[in-house]
C-alpha cells in the first residue's frame, strides 16, 4: 500500500507540473487501491510489471478519456481511447481500441484493431484482426482472417472464414461462410 501511495503521489506531482493549466492550480485525487470510485481521469498509464498490471487507475475502476498501456492495462470500462500491447476491460467500452490483444468482456461501441479481438458482448462498430471474437450481436463489420459471431449479424463479414451463430442480414465475404440464415 506505502508502494502504491508513493507512486501515485509521484504521478501526481508530475501530473500537476507538466499537465494540463488547469490540473496545476488543485491538488490530483488518484484512487487507491481497492477504490472503486467512478473516476473522470484524462489518462491512463498502465505496465506490467509483476502478475498484475501497475497502474494509475485500479482495474475495478473506469476510465474516461484515454488509457495507455504499455504491456498489460485492465479497467471496469473505457470511455474514449484504449491503447496498448494488450488492453483488458472488464465491462463495456465506448472507445477506439488499438494493440495487440483487445478483450471486452461485455460490449463494445465504436472500433477495435488488433491481431486478436474478443468480445463477450455485441459489437456496434468495426473489429478488425486477424481473429474477431463476438459473444452476441453484430451490428457494423467484421474483417480478418477468422471471423465468429456467437449471435446475429447486421452488416459485413469479411475475411478466409466467417461463421454466425444467428442470422446474417448483410453480406458474408470468405472462402468459407457458415450462418444461420443469409438476407442480402
Amino acid at each position: 500500500l506505502d508502494k502504491h501511495r508513493s507512486i501515485q503521489a509521484l504521478i501526481g506531482r508530475l501530473i500537476a507540473v507538466v499537465g494540463p493549466p488547469y490540473l496545476a492550480s488543485r491538488e490530483v485525487p488518484l484512487p487507491l487501491p481497492g477504490d472503486t470510485r467512478s473516476w473522470d481521469v484524462i489518462l491512463q498509464l498502465a505496465d506490467f510489471l509483476q502478475a498484475s498490471p501497475i497502474q494509475i487507475i485500479n482495474s475495478d475502476a473506469p476510465v474516461h478519456g484515454l488509457a495507455l498501456n504499455l504491456i498489460l492495462g485492465s479497467n471496469s470500462e473505457v470511455v474514449g481511447g484504449d491503447i496498448g500491447v494488450i488492453n483488458s476491460v472488464s465491462g463495456n467500452a465506448s472507445a477506439f481500441m488499438f494493440g495487440g490483444i483487445n478483450y471486452v468482456g461485455n460490449d463494445v461501441t465504436g472500433a477495435q484493431f488488433s491481431l486478436i479481438n474478443w468480445t463477450g458482448g455485441n459489437v456496434a462498430g468495426i473489429q478488425e484482426s486477424l481473429i474477431n471474437w463476438t459473444g452476441n450481436d453484430l451490428v457494423g463489420g467484421q474483417a480478418g482472417a477468422l471471423n465468429l459471431l456467437g449471435g446475429n449479424a447486421k452488416g459485413l463479414q469479411f475475411g478466409m472464414i466467417n461463421y454466425a451463430g444467428g442470422d446474417v442480414g448483410g453480406c458474408q465475404a470468405s472462402f468459407i461462410n457458415v450462418a444461420g440464415a443469409l438476407q442480402g
